[in-house]
């Protein structure tokens, strides 16, 4: 499952160019390395695979909380972004929607390469 990005246009990025403004990204904003970058894309994707598999199996956030040990608010706050589980509960997560976990590796592979982490082929 791809991230979308909002790029801005041309226009918009020369104007404020021109007013003074740096364009970045959120990488070098915050100073992340390629790992920690890493894993936060990593938690994205896992977290819209998360609700996405949840949503198609026809599990309610309530039904969820049970199988993880954990509450429905909970799960409303990891869905929609207003709180980053531990990895450990993502994936304990993941795994009870239904997720394979080669599924869960090819993310961690495919972000990973995206930051320029892991091995080099």
């Amino acid at each position: 499952m791809e991230q979308t990005t909002n790029a801005m246009t041309a226009e918009t990025e020369e104007r404020l160019r021109a007013g003074g403004w740096q364009i970045t990204n959120v990488t070098e904003f915050l100073g992340l390395t390629p790992e920690e970058a890493a894993i936060i894309e990593i938690k994205l994707v896992l977290t819209e695979e998360l609700k996405v598999r949840r949503k198609a199996a026809r599990m309610t956030q309530t039904a969820l909380a049970e199988r993880i040990g954990s509450s429905q608010p909970r799960v409303a706050a990891i869905e929609s972004g207003r709180s980053a589980p531990t990895i450990d509960m993502l994936l304990q997560a993941v795994f009870a929607v239904g997720m394979p976990p080669a599924a869960v590796a090819a993310v961690i592979e495919r972000e990973s390469e995206k930051a320029g982490v892991g091995p080099k082929k």
